[in-house]
């Protein structure tokens, strides 16, 4: 893989990272490479984003040329166009819905017959006790489920306790790098839940949104989803046999495109 190449490609996706951060949110999920890619974006200023389409297009038709396995120039180029594709969003183009998912997550969206979301409600009429309107019930059984704690450090204490519980059950079924960690952090005036961001070198730092009352039932698949065996162990697992065992040095996961959209589903 041409090194000049690789640099732009991450240099492209921290570009579009940096237009996400205006708004308070990420495009980049994690980013393992050169900290000098990192200060080039931090200290430059704005680059337009018809420039980066620009660049982005320039580097679809260099893939092009390039001599690599098939699997690999397909995986870049569907990378390069969704990134092309959110581009256009951000440059305010009006794109036909279809065609947007399509290209920045690589699905063919499909209409879902009426009938399998009634299906659905159906299983949370049987599920939920009561007479009153579905919403009005499903609002009492989430009110049980609250708990209040005396305190942020009682809760984050708890958590922690569910978290290495799920930790030492994950561990039945994968190998865990011995060096992975967290950082925990109980946060407010955000918009998540839980939020798991993969710091590198085996490190991960979830912010857990203290504003949103606790609930029993919902924090079980949140840790799961976020760390055991979710996100935080999936970037472990990577890092080992991407970075360490094949030596890739360069490694950008990029969120609101094709690999974001697996992991959320995941």
């Amino acid at each position: 893989m041409n090194s000049k190449w690789m640099e732009s490609f991450l240099l492209l996706g921290l570009r579009i990272d940096s237009k996400f951060k205006d708004e308070d949110n990420q495009f980049v999920d994690a980013y393992i490479g050169p900290e000098n890619l990192k200060q080039i974006v931090k200290n430059e200023k704005p680059i337009d984003n018809l420039k980066l389409l620009q660049t982005t297009q320039k580097l679809i038709t260099e893939l092009e040329e390039m001599n690599i396995k098939n699997h690999r120039k397909e995986y870049l180029n569907k990378q390069l166009r969704a990134m092309y594709t959110v581009l256009k969003v951000l440059n305010n183009e009006k794109l036909e819905l279809k065609h947007e998912v399509k290209n920045i997550f690589d699905i063919k969206p499909e209409w879902i017959a009426e009938k399998n979301f009634e299906e659905g409600l159906d299983l949370y009429k049987k599920g939920l006790p009561g007479t009153n309107k579905l919403d009005e019930r499903f609002n009492e059984w989430y009110q049980r489920n609250y708990f209040e704690f005396n305190s942020s450090d009682a809760k984050k204490d708890f958590i922690i306790f569910i978290i290495n519980e799920l930790k030492k059950k994950t561990k039945k079924f994968i190998r865990l790098p011995k060096q992975e960690n967290l950082i925990i952090e109980m946060v407010t005036n955000k918009r998540f839940g839980a939020s798991t961001r993969y710091l590198g070198n085996y490190r991960s730092k979830i912010e857990i949104n203290n504003d949103i009352p606790f609930n029993f039932f919902l924090l079980l698949p949140l840790i799961s989803h976020e760390l055991y065996p979710g996100h935080h162990t999936e970037f472990c697992l990577k890092e080992e046999n991407l970075i360490e065992k094949k030596n890739i040095q360069k490694i950008v996961f990029l969120f609101y495109i094709v690999h974001g959209l697996l992991l959320q589903k995941g």
